[in-house]
């Protein structure tokens, strides 16, 4: 699931499902990697993205995804 998260994000904006660590309530996040100078690793236990809405750098921890799906641009 991981790798095709990273590669969708990417070539464009990945909308992704997630159940909050602090307050245990599910949120959602679009997130990109597209012309952002950040090396993913496949075994990394987080995922680290732009985060779209609230411009800013996010984190997600990858055991805590529910779902996700491609916003634009694959």
């Amino acid at each position: 699931m991981i790798d095709n998260i990273i590669s969708a994000m990417k070539v464009g904006e990945v909308e992704i499902e997630y159940t909050s660590l602090i307050s245990g309530n599910s949120k959602k996040v679009v997130g990109t990697l597209k012309d952002k100078a950040l090396n993913q690793s496949n075994d990394n236990e987080r995922i680290v993205f732009w985060d779209v809405n609230n411009d800013r750098y996010e984190d997600i921890k990858i055991d805590t995804i529910i779902s996700w799906k491609v916003k634009w641009g694959v």
